[in-house]
């Protein structure tokens, strides 16, 4: 999604995140820390576990 927006900037992202709060996502805290956590002890899933959170706190910059 991020990627498809610096490739066509004229793109849209409509970001819905239900029940958190956007600096939580962006930060990846609060609910979503445990998760990624857990997600990071994988050593198989620790590059795209990088590259999801770089993505979440560019789409938590995005104002709207």
């Amino acid at each position: 999604m991020v990627e498809c927006t610096r490739a066509e900037p004229r793109r849209l992202i409509i970001h819905v995140f239900l029940g958190g709060e956007l600096s939580h996502i962006g930060n990846q805290k609060g609910p979503f820390l445990p998760v990624f956590e857990n997600l990071e002890k994988n050593e198989e899933l620790k590059e795209d576990v990088s590259h999801w959170k770089n993505a979440l706190r560019e789409v938590g910059k995005i104002s709207g």
